[in-house]
């Protein structure tokens, strides 16, 4: 079987290996700078919380922690969806939805949103190939300094935008360079295996964290 690596890599074989090397099946899960961890399949997970730090896009952080929203406070939000649609909701995330699972699920897209088919292809190859890791659909985004969250704020038109310090005890992180439409369906869905498997997209990745929620909120920094 061909390894996702090799959809990027090509002839160089030397700059995977070392990114790689000694991580067995969790490539591209590297130690969090906040804390020591132990891995497990595709996630990592602590005894005590680690700190990360949160683009909120939306604008919806409240209280002192976030958490997924029920099935049933979903229906009560989206009346309109089809019994087939809450019926695929109920079987795939009986635990509810994440804000983003919300936004990209359960609204109105323009079918030629590019990021809508990836987010898509995502959960179904991840599903598929990945099931242990924590769904884009479950969880929540952030950065493992607070220069790169504003970092990312500068490069995705939000620098307006509260950034905030959470902390988590479980998450993948994948290497956004991999989330690109492709005018194939195959090699989107080759990508999104590239994403789930943890690899590196080249020699200089773009690592992101998909927090598992709940998470507590710790401060608003900017």
């Amino acid at each position: 079987m061909i390894s996702p690596n090799a959809l990027c890599y090509g002839d160089k074989p030397d700059i995977l290996r070392r990114y790689i090397k000694g991580r067995g099946s969790a490539a591209g899960l590297g130690e969090s700078r906040c804390c020591e961890i132990q891995q497990r399949g595709g996630h990592k997970r602590n005894e005590k919380n680690c700190q990360f730090f949160h683009v909120d896009r939306l604008e919806e952080f409240a209280g002192s922690h976030t958490q997924l929203m029920s099935v049933s406070a979903l229906g009560e939000k989206h009346r309109w969806i089809s019994d087939r649609g809450w019926t695929l909701i109920e079987q795939w995330f009986p635990r509810g939805l994440s804000r983003w699972g919300d936004f990209w699920l359960l609204h109105d897209h323009d079918h030629r949103d590019p990021e809508r088919s990836i987010e898509l292809t995502l959960e179904i190859v991840r599903r598929s190939l990945h099931p242990d890791r924590v769904s884009r659909f479950q969880g929540l985004f952030g950065f493992d300094s607070l220069e790169r969250a504003e970092d990312f704020a500068s490069s995705h038109d939000c620098r307006d935008k509260p950034i905030w310090e959470i902390t988590a005890a479980s998450w993948f992180m994948g290497d956004m360079k991999w989330l690109k439409a492709c005018s194939l369906p195959v090699e989107e869905a080759a990508f999104a295996w590239g994403y789930w498997s943890g690899v590196p997209f080249d020699a200089e990745p773009d690592w992101e964290f998909v927090l598992s929620l709940p998470v507590d909120i710790v401060r608003r920094v900017r």
